[in-house]
């Protein structure tokens, strides 16, 4: 906040001091152009690698499926129209990680700005694989005037393993 007073840049200022509060309960509509946002953020950044002797990468843009072996694992964001989240084996199996998700924001649905929680990794079995998501945060934003809350994260680690 400070860099931002420094440099002439005031109209962030209020945003930052907002957003430093993390159990707000709302008691009147925000206007039309107010937003509403939640950041999860694990409280360690460091994850442990356990038994795992894979790790998948996937961003938020590039949609790819990523190859492992003759595997091919794909995930298949639709968080926000659907509630969604799945990651695919070969295009016959798959598992969808979105209530897991749902049901973090719902756990912190009167907080806003940044939450700290313990961790956000979700583990499931998968074909003859064991898998589990490490994400570095994931945001939830809604406009006043909207119905649905976008929900989005920047990148998706995926470890792998057999089980």
């Amino acid at each position: 906040m400070t860099n931002h007073i420094a440099t002439g840049e005031f109209y962030s200022v209020r945003y930052d001091i907002q957003n430093k509060f993390s159990d707000v309960n709302l008691t009147i509509k925000n206007r039309a152009y107010e937003m509403n946002r939640l950041v999860l953020v694990p409280e360690k950044q460091v994850v442990e690698l356990g038994n795992y002797q894979y790790l998948i990468s996937f961003h938020r843009y590039s949609r790819d499926p990523q190859k492992l072996n003759e595997d091919q694992f794909e995930l298949t964001d639709e968080l926000t129209d659907n509630s969604s989240l799945k990651l695919s084996l070969n295009s016959t199996e798959e598992v969808d990680f979105g209530p897991q998700i749902i049901k973090l924001f719902e756990e912190n649905k009167n907080k806003t700005g940044n939450v700290k929680i313990p961790e956000i990794t979700m583990e499931s079995d998968l074909g003859k694989y064991h898998v589990k998501l490490i994400f570095s945060e994931i945001t939830r934003e809604k406009y006043s005037e909207q119905d649905t809350a976008s929900i989005y994260y920047e990148n998706v680690y995926i470890l792998i393993r057999l089980k």
